[in-house]
């Protein structure tokens, strides 16, 4: 399994990456102190910053000289409160959740991992809008606790955590790992439900958003573009009739409901004034026929030009 895979592979990984052997494992051991204690202080931190077993990274700061005092953690991290709470007693002394994520999964790695932008990206996880650091950190956690739960094979949070940075990293000659990970469905799902958090969150509804999204998509699937579109194009002409009060009219022989309407919209005076054809919106109206009902793939121009006649109509609505 790629998950597992990706772990074993985390040593050599690193050390082509930082030219050194890590060995976490040995930090670990020299923060059980902390831990049992279930408080940390500039000694806990400067063992992190100092030690010989891991390269702490330049460009995260040396936080060890800002406690003036020890800060007291929860006996037990296994509920969200208790995560919640050790964070942001450690953020009201040291103000940078990277370095808070480090002493953590030193401290606990059964429950923490380190927040870096490598796995945060793999993952498309973003900061949402009103939302702070810890939440961030908080919402980084669920996805690795979310990992753990389905696939099984890790009991530890910063083993997920080492994995997926293994995953970020990989190297040319790992090709078939990086496909595996890319074809997991369940990976797939958690990657895209994270990156549509930000999105999902200010998303109103309307078919002038989904006329955006239908434009992003073009580049990557101009089938379900033209899908979105084609449900764009059916309400914006349903609007135009409703406001010049008129229905489909008389059908020709086999004619749809919808077909009619199109063909009575375009011939109204008020349409015929605007730069839109007749021969424009039965073209338009085949191609959300052609991507609803799905009889083959839409060709992708077919996709563009509906998503462009969609644009027109609604500026002119």
């Amino acid at each position: 399994m790629w998950l597992e895979t990706c772990l074993e592979l985390f040593d050599d990984i690193t050390q082509r990456y930082t030219g050194q052997r890590q060995d976490l494992a040995r930090l670990e051991r020299e923060l059980l102190p902390a831990r049992t204690h279930c408080q940390v202080c500039s000694s806990d931190m400067k063992i992190i910053e100092e030690h010989t077993a891991w390269n702490y990274p330049q460009w995260w700061p040396r936080l060890s000289s800002q406690f003036t005092h020890s800060v007291a953690l929860p006996a037990d991290f296994g509920d969200a409160q208790s995560k919640k709470v050790a964070i942001q007693r450690l953020h009201d002394a040291l103000k940078h959740i990277e370095v808070i994520s480090v002493v953590l999964r030193f401290l606990c790695p059964e429950e923490f991992g380190i927040l870096s932008p490598p796995v945060a990206s793999l993952l498309n996880l973003v900061p949402l809008q009103n939302k702070d650091e810890i939440d961030y950190y908080l919402r980084y956690l669920s996805v690795l606790a979310d990992l753990r739960e389905h696939y099984k094979v890790f009991e530890r949070i910063a083993d997920v955590d080492m994995a997926l940075w293994s995953a970020a990293h990989l190297f040319p000659e790992h090709r078939s790992i990086a496909e595996e990970m890319h074809n997991d469905d369940f990976f797939r799902e958690v990657r895209l439900r994270k990156l549509l958090d930000g999105f999902g969150r200010r998303w109103g509804r309307t078919d002038r958003e989904r006329l955006v999204l239908a434009k992003v998509l073009l580049e990557h699937d101009h089938v379900l573009a033209a899908l979105i579109a084609g449900r764009c194009y059916e309400t914006t002409v349903r609007r135009i009739a409703e406001r010049l009060r008129i229905g489909p009219g008389n059908r020709k022989l086999r004619q749809g409901e919808f077909g009619a309407l199109v063909d009575n919209v375009s011939r109204q005076r008020e349409i015929v004034e605007l730069p839109v054809t007749h021969d424009e919106m039965k073209r338009w109206q085949e191609a959300r026929d052609d991507a609803v009902h799905c009889t083959e793939p839409v060709p992708k121009g077919t996709a563009e030009d509906l998503i462009s006649g969609v644009e027109r109509l609604s500026k002119a609505l």
